[in-house]
């Protein structure tokens, strides 16, 4: 993950859906069972892929 793993960056997925900063840690989009990675930071080309971010 390109950012502090406790910090709360705004997201942009592959889907188009935007994530408020904020919100959320980013080590928080680690761990997700549906991923074969478990990482939305590592591009799996799917709806859950972030594909930008602002610190």
């Amino acid at each position: 993950m390109p950012v502090d793993p406790d910090s709360k960056p705004a997201l942009w997925m592959r889907s188009g859906q935007r994530m408020q900063g904020g919100e959320r840690t980013a080590a928080s989009w680690t761990g997700w069972g549906g991923r074969k990675t478990g990482s939305c930071w590592i591009w799996e080309d799917d709806a859950f892929d972030i594909v930008a971010f602002k610190p």
